[in-house]
Order: C-alpha cells, then sequence, then structure tokens
C-alpha cells in the first residue's frame, strides 16, 4: 500500500516538472494537479478547532 502513495506521488511530481518545463498537458490534468495542490496545502495547516 504505501508504495503505491510513493509511486503516485513520484508520477504527480514528473508532471508538474513537465508542465513547468513547458511541455503541453491536457487540460483536465493540469486542473486535477492544481486541485491536489490546494487541497495539500490546506491539510498543512493546523486547525486547533478539533481539539
Amino acid at each position: 500500500m504505501v508504495i503505491f502513495f510513493y509511486v503516485g506521488n513520484e508520477c504527480l511530481s514528473i508532471i508538474e516538472n513537465l508542465g513547468i518545463i513547458g511541455v503541453p498537458l491536457p487540460d483536465g490534468l493540469v486542473k486535477f494537479i492544481e486541485q491536489l495542490s490546494k487541497e495539500g496545502s490546506n491539510n498543512n495547516v493546523k486547525d486547533d478547532t478539533n481539539e
């Protein structure tokens, strides 16, 4: 199970880097990656209301 996380994480990283260097990516894929990035940044914020 953990290996799937690492493989998926590396694949997303590769796709993000391809976009940065200018390789054209499908719009749906770009939106999906942006959504994942937003969710990830929201999860890094500590929420004290649950304590």
